[in-house]
């Protein structure tokens, strides 16, 4: 398992590099994450492993390439997300070419509405 402080600053320093379009990062359920219209695209998980959302295309290649899985939480597979390699984390540029790919496929997803608008829509 990776050092849990170790990613906490490659996950800072890559949610940095995204500037305004992300809606940022957050704290869910002890899991610090980050959210991209309503959906959300990397966390950090309770193992202390930091898991990006990607294309099916996409994932299949990471797969491969990093000899890494697919992301499971509390015994359910997260079947959108991989769990980042600890060398990738070292290689923040070539990170956040896949942060970035995360980014543009939940851009390209419907927006989820917020609950603003959930209890505008109730009146």
């Amino acid at each position: 398992m990776a050092d849990p402080k170790k990613i906490c600053r490659q996950f800072r320093a890559v949610r940095d590099t995204r500037g305004d379009e992300s809606s940022g990062a957050a704290q869910r359920r002890n899991h610090a994450i980050h959210v991209g219209h309503g959906h959300m695209f990397s966390l950090f998980t309770k193992d202390a492993y930091l898991a990006s959302r990607l294309p099916r295309d996409v994932q299949q290649a990471f797969l491969k390439k990093y000899k890494t899985k697919v992301t499971e939480q509390y015994g359910a597979v997260m079947k959108e997300y991989v769990d980042v390699p600890e060398a990738l984390l070292k290689k923040t540029n070539e990170l956040k070419k896949y942060f970035d790919l995360s980014f543009a496929y939940v851009s390209s997803l419907k927006p989820k509405p917020t609950s603003k608008n959930k209890a505008t829509k109730k009146r």
